[in-house]
Order: structure tokens, then C-alpha cells, then sequence
């Protein structure tokens, strides 16, 4: 439930927003390794094997996955936010249940 005190929900509340913040965060820094894995076993296989067209065009694909961070962390934070809504009310539901009887 939440806390009644101003000072402990403000509390909760930034800690409720740091956890949003770390996963977009997350989800940022999945893109980056992978976009940073890609590009060194393209220059990897460029100065060991030649250029390989095909590999070279995959990997480079990935320079497009920064488009799909934003709305998959966008998602992922919404989902959080709607379980953790979900788990007030359940919570607020139950404790009224049991004041009333």
C-alpha cells in the first residue's frame, strides 16, 4: 500500500521513477552492446577476411534497432506501471475487504 507520510511517498515515487528510468535505460545499453559487438566483428572480419557483403549488410542493420528501443521501453515501462496500478488496487481492495468485516 502506500505510504501515508508526504516524505515516505516521495520517496516511493522516486524510487517507483528510478525503476522506470533503469529500464529504458536497460534497453539502451542492450542496443549499444549490440550495436558495439556488431561493428567490431565487422571490422574484425574486414581486416582478417575481406569484405563479406552479405554479413557486412546484417550487422549493419542494427544501426536501425535504435528505432526500436524507444517504443519497446515505452512498452516495457507502461507494463510495469500497469502491474504495479494493478497491485495497489489489489492491495487497497483487500485491505478494505478485511476493514469491513
Amino acid at each position: 500500500m502506500l505510504p501515508e507520510s508526504p516524505q515516505a511517498r516521495f520517496r516511493w515515487a522516486l524510487t517507483e521513477s528510478l525503476i522506470i528510468f533503469g529500464l529504458f535505460a536497460v534497453w539502451a545499453l542492450i542496443v549499444a552492446s549490440v550495436r558495439f559487438l556488431s561493428q567490431l566483428v565487422i571490422a574484425l572480419s574486414h581486416s582478417f577476411i575481406g569484405p563479406l557483403h552479405p554479413l557486412f549488410e546484417l550487422l549493419n542493420a542494427t544501426s536501425r534497432l535504435w528505432t526500436v528501443v524507444v517504443p519497446v521501453a515505452a512498452i516495457t515501462a507502461s507494463l510495469y506501471v500497469l502491474v504495479r496500478a494493478g497491485t495497489l488496487l489489489i492491495d487497497h481492495y483487500v485491505e478494505t475487504a478485511d476493514n469491513s468485516s
